[in-house]
């Protein structure tokens, strides 16, 4: 993907590369580290209120509080050079499956990271998401997310 952007002129800043994989984010910042980085970060919470599990995080581990899971999230964003996250806030048939909060965001913001939300599939949703911060990504709608 590399050598076709450069080859058509397109210069570093005008590229992001948006991955939920650590080794491609490693190989971006060993290789390109002019080129900004964003992890695909899902946040759950657990269905007995006790905190938070994410795949930016150790595998399984549980963070008791947002305070934890953000100092999580900041460690990531360390370790791999990253420009920011693009986090999940998913609403199927009424249940949260990915859960973002707003404190989480705005404490990301506030760390100077770029944060995106996806996917905006329904109105409430999007005008939670639109009024707060303004940067969404949506789908296609589907037969499950129109329930």
């Amino acid at each position: 993907v590399f050598s076709i952007c450069e080859a058509a002129g397109l210069p570093h800043d005008r590229i992001m590369i948006a991955t939920w994989t650590k080794p491609a984010l490693r190989y971006a910042m060993a290789n390109y580290p002019d080129v900004a980085r964003v992890a695909h970060t899902w946040i759950r919470r657990k269905p007995d209120g006790s905190g938070f599990t994410t795949n930016s995080g150790e595998k399984d581990k549980v963070y008791a509080t947002e305070d934890e899971l953000i100092a999580e999230l900041l460690r990531h964003r360390d370790e791999l050079k990253l420009t920011g996250f693009n986090l999940p806030h998913i609403v199927r048939k009424g249940r949260v499956v990915y859960h973002t909060t707003e404190k989480v965001v705005r404490a990301l913001k506030a760390a100077g990271c770029w944060v995106s939300i996806w996917f905006v599939d329904d109105p409430f949703t999007g005008e939670l998401w639109c009024a707060r911060f303004g940067k969404w990504v949506e789908k296609c709608p589907n037969e499950d997310n129109e329930k």
